[in-house]
């Protein structure tokens, strides 16, 4: 519809692996406050097309990494192939071995890389 935004779980359809659909609506939020406050101080319209479509693609290309990610960890801990499982295990407690790559997991998880927060 013409100056209309879906945010949050309006935008797309995540599986709720770890709240990373609320997550991702949060900064669906706070980055379309970004770009309406931007577009009010130079005393453009809230509504633009060029505006939207600017806040679209730079929220999609982050809806399609969560998505993925989301999915494969759903599926990924869904299995119950012996191979996988044997895999899926090593490599848990590798990462919980490693502060490093736990720490990283954990950021990601929690949407702090984005924008390099």
């Amino acid at each position: 519809a013409e100056r209309a935004v879906l945010i949050g779980n309006a935008a797309h359809q995540l599986h709720p692996v770890a709240g990373q659909g609320y997550n991702l609506g949060l900064r669906d939020a706070a980055r379309l406050a970004e770009l309406l406050l931007e577009t009010l101080v130079c005393g453009g319209d809230v509504g633009d097309r060029g505006m939207l479509q600017t806040f679209a693609a730079e929220r999609g290309r982050e809806h399609d990494r969560v998505i993925g990610m989301t999915d494969f960890l759903a599926t990924w801990f869904a299995t119950e192939n012996p191979a996988a499982v044997l895999l899926r295990n090593a490599g848990l407690a590798l990462v919980e071995r490693l502060p490093f790559a736990r720490r990283a997991l954990a950021r990601q998880a929690m949407g702090l890389n984005w924008r390099g927060v």
